[in-house]
């Protein structure tokens, strides 16, 4: 709707970093306000302290890449976060601050990811691709649906329509197996699911 504002975080994003900007000079190309201060302060949320907030994007490691992606998304004001594979190149100490801010986070969030702890610490809906081209969608825990999954498969590997929701997919999106996409509020409804995943995985 009109009140959704979104941020999206791309698995690729090299070509945010092409300029010689330094961190502070790059968040403020983002942000509405423009005291150095307030942009430090996003970038201290993802561990970026002291000089290190001086160094040139177009140096940066790829896990310092995630991490000023990170911030520029806390900076946008969005309500509904989209991120593929947002802990790529992060190390334990960042993913676990990247888990404790998107816990805390008041508006939705909808991501792709292979790390299955963090799915487990982060989510509460799984939404499984499956290999015919349909996928289930479950309001559980990650744990939870594996347990679930384990328990009710019947003889040709579908999840009964009793315990989930399994929804026919178009071409569009059938190229995405095996991928978890997950949220935290339960706020959208199944017409924003599609939609929310068109823009995710077609971007």
């Amino acid at each position: 709707g009109s009140s959704v504002i979104n941020s999206y975080f791309p698995k690729n994003h090299d070509n945010y970093f092409t300029s010689n900007k330094n961190l502070v000079e790059w968040l403020k190309d983002y942000s509405k306000q423009d005291e150095e201060q307030f942009v430090r302060g996003f970038l201290g949320r993802m561990l970026f302290s002291g000089e290190e907030v001086l160094k040139k994007v177009n140096v940066l490691s790829g896990g310092e890449k995630v991490r000023c992606m990170l911030s520029k998304m806390m900076l946008s004001g969005a309500n509904l976060l989209m991120l593929d594979q947002p802990t790529d190149h992060l190390d334990v100490e960042t993913i676990t601050s990247l888990n404790e801010a998107l816990i805390n986070f008041k508006g939705a969030i909808l991501f792709a990811t292979h790390d299955h702890e963090f799915i487990e610490t982060t989510a509460n809906r799984i939404i499984d691709f499956k290999d015919d081209g349909k996928y289930v969608d479950k309001m559980t825990t990650y744990e939870e649906y594996l347990k679930l999954s384990d328990k009710v498969k019947d003889s040709i590997g579908l999840v009964p329509s009793e315990y989930v929701n399994y929804y026919e997919l178009d071409n569009n999106i059938l190229r995405f197996h095996h991928t978890y996409i997950l949220f935290l509020p339960l706020l959208l409804h199944h017409i924003d699911v599609l939609k929310a995943l068109r823009f995710l995985l077609l971007a």
